[in-house]
């Protein structure tokens, strides 16, 4: 938790500007490295999944700059299972996370995803 909360500090200190990349950018790159982890690497997983929720309830990142950073990993997660077969598994977990703390609509990642990842990531 400290270590989130230090990067949540550092974040506001640099300051985002309106319509900012930045905010996308940095779900993006967070979103990527915690789908590519190793399964070993859980607690990598939920330091990632703590920081893009503070980011979110910190009002540093909005619903609209999560959506623009997830679109093209939604629309790839089956090239990114290819090389990280837990990657699945790990956006289910991520996503349930994203829901619940208000930071996307799962109506947006069901859309955004193909069919068969759906049922993949969300076990239906």
């Amino acid at each position: 938790m400290a270590r989130s909360a230090q990067l949540l500090s550092t974040y506001t200190e640099i300051g985002k500007a309106a319509d900012s990349p930045c905010g996308v950018a940095l779900v993006d790159v967070a979103t990527s490295q915690l789908l590519e982890t190793s399964p070993a690497q859980s607690n990598a997983r939920s330091k990632i999944t703590e920081l893009l929720v503070g980011l979110f309830g910190a009002k540093l990142v909005s619903g609209k700059e999560f959506e623009g950073a997830l679109k093209d990993i939604l629309e790839f997660i089956d090239d990114i299972a290819i090389d990280t077969p837990s990657a699945y598994q790990f956006a289910g977990a991520l996503f349930n996370e994203l829901t619940g703390s208000g930071c996307v609509e799962k109506s947006f990642l069901v859309d955004a995803m193909p069919d068969e990842a759906v049922k993949k990531v969300f076990k239906t």
